[in-house]
């Protein structure tokens, strides 16, 4: 059985990196974006090219109810997970007037996307990981 890896954020940039990585190394690939449906399925195409079993996942990583839906649809897919890859991270722009200014949901959303959102991913695929 091949083995299967999931990157968050891997619609672009890194994470579009690392799928097509994996893909050719023949790994079956799931393509997570949270906005970009078609920039997903042109990384999940290019995956496809080099044997890949490539699916796309969309969620929302900082959302921990998104996550586990994403971590069970691909499990449920590719019947386990070997390897995730917490890719997708990024920087908001900081609010007008700075950190003294700042509103505490912007601090928390990014708490949320570049923090929680590995935890969230992780303590599913960890589950996984161990039982299998």
């Amino acid at each position: 059985m091949k083995k299967s890896v999931l990157i968050t954020g891997s619609s672009h940039g890194i994470g579009a990196a690392c799928a097509i990585a994996f893909a050719k190394e023949g790994y079956d690939i799931g393509v997570n974006y949270c906005s970009s449906s078609a920039d997903a399925e042109e990384v999940a195409a290019k995956c496809r090219e080099y044997g890949a079993d490539a699916q796309v996942y969309q969620a929302d990583v900082s959302k921990r109810v998104q996550c586990e839906a994403m971590l069970n649809a691909f499990i449920g897919h590719f019947g386990k997970i070997d390897v995730l890859v917490n890719n997708a991270g990024g920087a908001l722009k900081m609010p007008k007037g700075g950190f003294a200014d700042m509103p505490m949901d912007y601090w928390e959303n990014q708490i949320d996307l570049n923090l929680n959102s590995a935890a969230f991913c992780s303590h599913i695929a960890a589950k996984d990981m161990i039982s299998k």
